[in-house]
Formats: C-alpha cells, structure tokens, sequence
C-alpha cells in the first residue's frame, strides 16, 4: 500500500470515493434523489475547490493500492487556531475494518509537525453508528449536537468529537497499532 498527498490528478477518485461512501452510508439521511443524482457532481465541486485552492493549512492524504483509491481523508488545520478539524475519512467498503482509518489519522496527524497543545475535532452524524463506534474506540469525546444543513436541504442531527490533544491520540493510534502487528 502506498500513502501520499493527493494532487488535481486525484479529483475523480477522491470524488467517486465519497460519493460512493455517503451512498452507502447516508440512505434515509439524506434524500434519495439526491444520492441517486447530485452527489457525485456536489463532492466533485468540492473537491475541485479544495484541489485548485490548496493552502498550507489542508491536508490530503491518500491511501491506493496497485493505483486504486482504497481511501482519503482530509485534515484542516484553523488559521490562529490551535484546533485541526478532520473534515472527511471515508475507505472504500471493500476494505472498511482493516486499519485504514486508522492509520490514515495516524500519517496525516504525523505529517504536520509539532502537534503540542494542538487539538482535533470532527463531525459524525447522529445516524452513522458505524464511524460513531470507530470514533469512540479511539476515545473520542461527544462534546454537543449540532444541526447540519445538508447539501439536498435536510437538517441532519450530527455530533462533535473531540480530541483535546492530538499527541495522546497519536499514542493511541501507536499502541493499536502494535497491537494488532501482534
């Protein structure tokens, strides 16, 4: 498996992906017109935006195997900020449950530096148990709920978690990982 930062070249996988990954996981979130439909063109808008303006507080990272996208996430880091939102990891369900996640967090987390005093946070929707479950096994704390406006116009109840400090999840992502070496 190889891990890089992803490129303009990239835009229609990381796109597929997502896509692909809320149409599997969002069905009876969000609407189905929409995940039959709009998706694909709204997470390509997206990340067409988000490939062309790149800036140094982003962080995409890839993970392929054999030039197969097998997963990404992204890492947006708050200007004056001591805060790193993980705004998107999504790994393609034929390889969910095998690290991935896991060690995508750990590279791109790694991949920046000097984490000291630097906390994480992100947003899960309430009805996504599955990355609420992977979260939580990282010890992730549920800090509020939130209401987010979708992009085919549901308000869907998300909640936040939050990592105070990314140096102790790095620990912990180190020790799962020796674990399951083992």
């Amino acid at each position: 498996m190889e891990y890089r930062q992803a490129s303009l070249g990239d835009l229609d996988a990381i796109a597929n992906l997502h896509a692909k990954s809320w149409q599997e996981t969002y069905i009876g979130i969000l609407s189905d017109k929409y995940l039959e439909g709009n998706v694909l063109q709204d997470r390509l808008d997206v990340w067409c935006k988000r490939l062309t303006n790149k800036n140094e507080n982003q962080t995409v990272l890839l993970v392929e195997e054999a030039s197969k996208l097998l997963g990404f996430i992204c890492l947006m880091k708050e200007s004056g900020a001591e805060t790193i939102l993980l705004d998107n990891l999504h790994i393609d369900s034929s390889h969910k449950g095998k690290g991935l996640g896991r060690q995508l967090i750990d590279r791109a987390l790694s991949s920046l530096g000097d984490l000291e005093g630097v906390s994480l946070y992100l947003e899960v929707l309430a009805k996504n148990k599955n990355a609420i479950n992977f979260y939580e096994k990282l010890e992730g704390k549920r800090t509020e709920t939130n209401v987010w406006n979708s992009p085919c116009g549901n308000k869907v109840e998300e909640f936040v978690y939050v990592w105070p400090s990314t140096d102790e999840l790095l620990e912990l992502l180190k020790r799962k990982a020796e674990v399951n070496q083992k």
